[in-house]
């Protein structure tokens, strides 16, 4: 009777529920004969033999998803050639399977560690993931069982860039305790486009602030109750759909407000700023040191005389710019005008504004008809009189001694007394004043005064008051005041009065009869010349001003 194993026949039928029983080895085991069927042990495999190689029986897997399907270029805590880690379901994975991630242009990137976990699941690990580059996006993702079958998720992984700051990392300001910051710009951009969100991860912010978790910006009034300067550290955090996290550390430093005058806040160039004016005596008190401090100082405005009169000349102007100032109590001094003038008195001087040990210097005062001259000079000096005087007045405004800045002031014009009485305009903190005329008639105009932004307005200050207009019955001109608050002349039969000057802060009076018009009050304004004798008939001088600029 032959083998059993030789067995041989037609339509052979297996029955039973425990399957059929087939040989079982080890990949060394196996032989080259034709029609060899059986069970690799080593592979877990069934596999066959067909003539010329084993052949693995399986069937082909199907990839389903992958994660992350956005892959961060950069990890939180990583970098660039950090190694990644997907998974990926389907169904079919064999032990020994490999995955490969198909670019859309470049090479293929094989994994360089397959771990499969099921049937269903499996753990491919990158080391270096820099070497799936995002100019190479969509990758598709091509699972190869060791049968060699094989399933492809197309397009299934972007790479996705980490999201940039656009404000570098350190101070976002300084500022006082109940202060509206504005706008404080923390924002990020990203290549792609993604929605961001921000959050703080460390630290905190000054009690009164809020972050946007969509833009980053931070905003709010401040409200810490900080004596002394204190500086809040906190980190902002920003994460993109990826999970692409990225993280900057950033600061701001909050003070008590210093005190002292009228206070406003005012935004110059889109940046916030705390203004102090000072339109009286008193004092500005800080207590804390102070940087890129702007003051303005403008002294009072000079008078005129009271008959055939100059222009008085405007107080001179101070500018300082980026001081440095220590914590402390300061003086702010304005200086009034000089007073009206009554018949034929001249004039009286402006008196000196006074902060941080620098002064801007009164106006100069005019003459009146007396046959005696008087000193003009001042800040900016009086217009020469009419009549019996040839002196005009000179500017006597420097520049700051001790901070940077500039100092502002120009001289009175003249005049041709030889018929008409005209008056010279009075000096201005932009401009010299116009001299008088004995032919036009229309001269003798203030000074301008000098355009200074300091608290958001572009103000004129220390405009020169206009010489008077003395016609001796022939007509003419009074002298307008100079743009800065300069008051207008006044004038005598047959003339016309000067108006005020405007574009300052207060606008000058314009002449009103024989009596000149005043200089604008807190502009430093000189007043207005004067006509002919008689109760207040030379103009008065404008006050003084202090203004102080504080960033923040």
């Amino acid at each position: 009777m032959s083998d059993l194993s030789d067995f041989t026949g037609k339509n052979s039928k297996f029955s039973g529920t425990k399957g059929v029983k087939i040989p079982t080895g080890t990949t060394g085991q196996r032989v080259t004969d034709t029609a060899r069927f059986r069970f690799n042990s080593t592979n877990s495999l069934m596999e066959y033999y067909n003539g010329v190689e084993w052949k693995i029986v399986d069937a082909p897997p199907v990839v389903s998803t992958i994660a992350p399907e956005n892959m961060p270029s950069i990890p939180d805590g990583g970098t660039a050639t950090s190694a990644v880690t997907f998974t990926i379901t389907g169904s079919g994975f064999a032990a020994g399977a490999q995955v490969t991630f198909v670019p859309t242009s470049g090479s293929n990137v094989n994994a360089d560690s397959v771990t499969v976990n099921s049937t269903t699941n499996l753990t491919a690990v990158v080391n270096d993931r820099s070497n799936i580059a995002e100019a190479n996006d969509p990758y598709s993702i091509k699972v190869t069982n060791v049968s060699g079958l094989s399933a492809t998720l197309g397009d299934g992984l972007q790479v996705n860039s980490a999201p940039s700051f656009s404000v570098a990392a350190g101070s976002l300001g300084s500022f006082f305790d109940g202060a509206d910051v504005g706008t404080i710009a923390c924002g990020a951009t990203d290549v792609e486009s993604d929605t961001l969100t921000f959050s703080i991860v460390s630290g905190a912010l000054p009690n009164g602030l809020s972050q946007n978790s969509s833009t980053g910006a931070i905003t709010g009034t401040l409200n810490t109750s900080d004596g002394a300067a204190n500086t809040y550290n906190f980190t902002v955090s920003v994460t993109d759909p990826a999970s692409n996290q990225v993280t900057r550390a950033y600061s701001i430093t909050v003070s008590a407000a210093p005190s002292g005058g009228t206070v406003t806040n005012a935004t110059i160039g889109g940046q916030a700023f705390r203004i102090h004016t000072f339109t009286s005596d008193g004092q500005f008190i800080t207590n804390n040191s102070l940087s890129q401090v702007d003051v303005l100082m403008v002294g009072g405005g000079g008078s005129a005389g009271a008959r055939h009169a100059g222009g008085g000349g405007a107080g001179g102007v101070l500018h300082i710019t980026g001081a440095t100032i220590s914590a402390g109590t300061y003086g702010a001094d304005g200086g009034d005008g000089g007073g009206r003038s009554p018949n034929e008195t001249p004039g009286s001087a402006g008196q000196n504004t006074t902060f941080l040990g620098e002064t801007a210097n009164g106006g100069g005062r005019t003459n009146a008809y007396t046959g005696t001259c008087y000193t003009q000079n001042g800040g900016s000096g009086g217009g020469q009189s009419g009549r019996h005087c040839n002196q005009t007045g000179s500017a006597t405004q420097g520049n700051p001694s001790q901070y940077s800045g500039t100092g502002y002031g120009n001289g009175g014009g003249t005049t041709n007394s030889s018929n008409r009485h005209f008056g010279g305009g009075g000096g201005g903190a932009g401009g010299s004043g116009q001299n008088a005329s004995s032919n036009s008639m229309n001269d003798s105009q203030g000074g301008s005064g000098v355009q200074i932004n300091i608290d958001g307005n572009n103000h004129y200050w220390g405009g020169g008051g206009g010489g008077n207009g003395y016609s001796n019955g022939q007509g003419g001109q009074a002298g307008n005041g100079g743009a800065g608050g300069g008051g207008g002349g006044g004038k005598s039969p047959n003339a016309n009065t000067g108006s005020g000057g405007g574009q300052a802060k207060n606008s000058g009076g314009g002449g009103s009869g024989d009596q000149g018009g005043d200089g604008g009050s807190n502009t430093g304004g000189g007043g207005g010349g004067g006509s002919q004798s008689g109760p207040g008939r030379g103009g008065a001088g404008g006050r003084g001003i202090v203004i102080v600029k504080i960033p923040g």
